[in-house]
C-alpha cells in the first residue's frame, strides 16, 4: 500500500535526510509478525519505542511493550519465545538485553554523570530490603548505644537454604554465555566463585543429628551432566527478600564449602557493628567449625573482624526433625529477639523460584544466571511495596 514508516521523528515530519531500510524489515507484535518498510534517520531507533535486534544493521525489531511482557513469560503458560519460532533466536537476545537495560535503569546506573555501567559496584543493582538494619539509612544515631533491652531491633536475621530444583546442563560454556553485569545483583562474582569451586573437596564430617538429607547427600547430587545440581542462597529471614550477592551454583550436594562462601559474600553488605541472627536447616552441624573454614576463604570474601552472631537457629518446620538436643539449642522461640519469625520464609522464595527450573536447566551459564536475577529483582520488589511502612 505503499506505507513508509520514518524512524526519528515522533511528530511525523518528513525527514530531511532519510536513508531507505532494508527490504526484509521485520517487527514482531504482540499480535502477529509484520514485514515493513522503513526509513532511517540519524536517530536511534529507540527514540519510537522500538529495539534494536543485535546486529550491526538492523533487520528484525521488537516493540517493547511485548518485550516488557517476556520479562516473566516462562511462568506464564502459551507465550513463551518458542511461539516466535522464525525469529527465535533474535528475540531471545532482545529479551535479554532489553531485560539488563531495565535492571540499570530500575538500578539508577549511567544516568548520575559520574560514574559509567562499567563501574557499576557488586550486589548494587539488587533491590534491598527496606525493613532490615542498615546504618546511616534507616537507623537512629547513636543507636550502637541503645539499651540492652533494645539491643533486638537492630539484629539482622538471615536464612540459609539450598534448591535442587534450579539445576544446569552441561550447555555452552562461560566464555561464549557470560551473564551481563556479573555480579552486579544477586549471584556471587562467577569467575573468582568457579576458581574456589575447583579446589573444592568432598565433605567428610561426622553427623550427630538425625535425618539430615543435605549431610547425607552433601557429595552425591546427582551431578552427571550439569554444571550445576543446584542453588545456595541467603535471604532476609523476616522480610523474605534475597539479598545482594547471596546466591552461588552448588556443583555437587549442599557441601559447607559451597554454603561458607555464599553466606561470607552476602555479608559484605552489612555493617560490622550490628548483630546477626542465622537461621538454616541444618545448623546444628554445619555452625560447628565454621569459624575455622571461614579462615580458609579466598581473600575477596574473608571476613576481616569477629563475626557478630547472635545465634545459629532451625527454621520451626524444619526443627521436628531434628533430636530433641537440637530443638533445645537451635529453637526460635527460645531465642531472645526472635519474635514470632519462623525462619521458613525462604522456603517460600524457593516455591516460586523452582518453577524457573525447567527452562533455565537448558540455558547457557549467562543467560540462566540473568533470568534468575530479572525474576528476583520482580519478587523482591513486591515484597518491598508490600511492607506498607
Amino acid at each position: 500500500m505503499g506505507l513508509r514508516i520514518q524512524l526519528g521523528h515522533p511528530d511525523g515530519s518528513i525527514c530531511p535526510y532519510p536513508a531507505p531500510g532494508p527490504a526484509d524489515f521485520v517487527v514482531i507484535n504482540t499480535n502477529k509478525i509484520h514485514r515493513v518498510t522503513l526509513d532511517f534517520c540519524h536517530c536511534p531507533l529507540s527514540d519510537r519505542l522500538h529495539f534494536p535486534s543485535p546486529r550491526a544493521v538492523p533487520h528484525v525489531e521488537k516493540l517493547t511493550d511485548n518485550i516488557g511482557g517476556k520479562r516473566f513469560s516462562p511462568l506464564q503458560p502459551g507465550v513463551s519465545g518458542p511461539k516466535f519460532k522464525s525469529r527465535y533466536s533474535a528475540f531471545l537476545r532482545m529479551a535479554r538485553q532489553w531485560r539488563h537495560l531495565k535492571e540499570l535503569k530500575c538500578g539508577g546506573r549511567g544516568n548520575d554523570g559520574v560514574r559509567m555501567v562499567k563501574d557499576t559496584r557488586v550486589g548494587e543493582l539488587g533491590v534491598q530490603c527496606i525493613a532490615c538494619p542498615r546504618p546511616g539509612v534507616n537507623l537512629p544515631e547513636d543507636w550502637e548505644n541503645s539499651p540492652e533491652e533494645q539491643q533486638f531491633l537492630y539484629v539482622v536475621f538471615i536464612a540459609i537454604d539450598a534448591c535442587f530444583c534450579l539445576k544446569n546442563r552441561q550447555i555452552s560454556l562461560w566464555t561464549v554465555d557470560p551473564p551481563l553485569g556479573d555480579g552486579w545483583s544477586y549471584f556471587v562474582e562467577s569467575e573468582a566463585y568457579r576458581e574456589f569451586c575447583k579446589q573444592m573437596q568432598d565433605q567428610n564430617e561426622m553427623c550427630t543429628c538425625t535425618g539430615l538429607s543435605a549431610l547425607d547427600h552433601a557429595n552425591t547430587k546427582y551431578s552427571s551432566g550439569y554444571r550445576a545440581t543446584g542453588m545456595g542462597m541467603c535471604t532476609c529471614a523476616r522480610h523474605e527478600v534475597v539479598m545482594g550477592n547471596s546466591v552461588g551454583d552448588l556443583q555437587c550436594g549442599e557441601q559447607y564449602s559451597n554454603m561458607d562462601y555464599i553466606f561470607t559474600s552476602t555479608l559484605r553488605h552489612f555493617s560490622d557493628l550490628l548483630h546477626l541472627l542465622i537461621s538454616y536447616d541444618i545448623a546444628c552441624q554445619w555452625s560447628k567449625k565454621l569459624l575455622e573454614r571461614l579462615k580458609a576463604l579466598p581473600p575477596l570474601v574473608r571476613l576481616r573482624g569477629i563475626l557478630n552472631i547472635l545465634a545459629f537457629v532451625i527454621p520451626k518446620l524444619h526443627i521436628l526433625g531434628h533430636t530433641i538436643k537440637c530443638q533445645q539449642s537451635f529453637n526460635l522461640s527460645y531465642t531472645r529477639g526472635a519474635g514470632q519469625s519462623d525462619g521458613e520464609g525462604i522456603e517460600r522464595i524457593w516455591s516460586g523460584s523452582g518453577l524457573l527450573g525447567t527452562s533455565t536447566r537448558e540455558m547457557g551459564p549467562g543467560s540462566r544466571q540473568n533470568t534468575c536475577e530479572d525474576y528476583w529483582h520482580h519478587w523482591n520488589w513486591r515484597k518491598v511495596i508490600g511492607l506498607h511502612l
